[in-house]
C-alpha cells in the first residue's frame, strides 16, 4: 500500500497563509480608521461651512471674535485630521505591499506543493501499474502451471 501524501513544507505553508490572513485583517482595521477619519474630516468641513454661512445679522465684536477663534480651531482640527489621514494611507500602502509579498510567498509554496503532489501521483500510478503487472504475471504463471 502506498504512503499517504505528506508535504514536508506544510507547516511553513500554513504559517504563510496565517501571515496573509493577519495582514488582511490589519488592512481591514486600517481601512476602518481611514473611513472614520475621512468621515470626521467631512463632518468638520460641513460644520465649518455652516459657520461661514452665519454671516447674516448683526453681532457684537466679541461674538465675531469668538466665532473667528472657533473657526480657526475647526480649521486646525481639519488640518490635523488630514495629516492623520495621510499617515493612515501611508500605513495602508505599506500593509498592501507586505500583503503582496506574503501572497507571493504563499503562492510559491502552494505551487511547490502542487508539483510535489503531481510527482506523488505519478509515483503512485507507477507503483499501481507495477503491482497490477505482477498480479497478471502471477496469474499467467499459475494458469500455465495448472495446464
Amino acid at each position: 500500500m502506498a504512503k499517504k501524501f505528506i508535504y514536508r513544507l506544510e507547516s511553513l505553508l500554513n504559517l504563510k497563509s496565517f501571515k496573509v490572513k493577519e495582514i488582511e485583517e490589519s488592512i481591514q482595521k486600517v481601512l476602518y480608521y481611514r473611513y472614520q477619519t475621512e468621515a470626521e474630516i467631512q463632518k468638520n468641513e460641513d460644520y465649518l461651512a455652516s459657520l461661514n454661512g452665519h454671516r447674516n445679522g448683526s453681532f457684537k465684536a466679541i461674538e465675531i471674535q469668538a466665532l473667528n477663534y472657533h473657526k480657526e480651531y475647526v480649521r486646525e482640527e481639519i488640518r490635523e485630521l488630514k495629516e492623520q489621514l495621510a499617515r493612515i494611507v501611508e500605513i495602508e500602502n505599506i500593509l498592501r505591499m507586505r500583503l503582496v509579498e506574503a501572497m507571493k510567498e504563499e503562492k510559491v509554496l502552494q505551487k511547490l506543493k502542487e508539483k510535489e503532489f503531481d510527482a506523488y501521483k505519478v509515483a503512485l500510478n507507477k507503483e499501481e501499474t507495477k503491482l497490477l503487472d505482477e498480479i497478471s504475471i502471477q496469474k499467467e504463471i499459475r494458469k500455465k502451471h495448472f495446464e
